[in-house]
């Protein structure tokens, strides 16, 4: 995503959650809001919304955006997209079942 954005003229910045701390979960997004030059777009997946609503009273920061939304694999249906869920490491964490 970052390299699309970045093809049509907009800096991206990707922030990792270092899992550790909601103060340091916090600190991340703000220091990269802070090397920002100009209005920040924050965007933010699952339980990130803590974290940017913290972070989106910085000056920097014109807006925020959370994406939350499945999506089938191919050939698949509504049903399948939730069935197995894993984490950021590939580890299946969650097993939906839809009833």
């Amino acid at each position: 995503m970052i390299a699309r954005l970045q093809a049509t003229g907009l800096n991206a910045t990707a922030v990792q959650n270092p899992l550790t701390s909601l103060a340091e979960a916090v600190a991340s997004p703000e220091r990269a809001s802070e090397r920002q030059d100009g209005p920040t777009v924050l965007v933010w997946h699952s339980f990130a919304g803590m974290i940017i609503t913290e972070v989106g009273v910085h000056p920097n920061v014109s807006a925020l955006v959370h994406v939350s939304a499945r999506v089938a694999d191919a050939g698949g249906g509504l049903h399948s997209a939730g069935q197995n869920i894993s984490d950021a490491t590939g580890n299946r964490r969650h097993r939906l079942r839809w009833r």
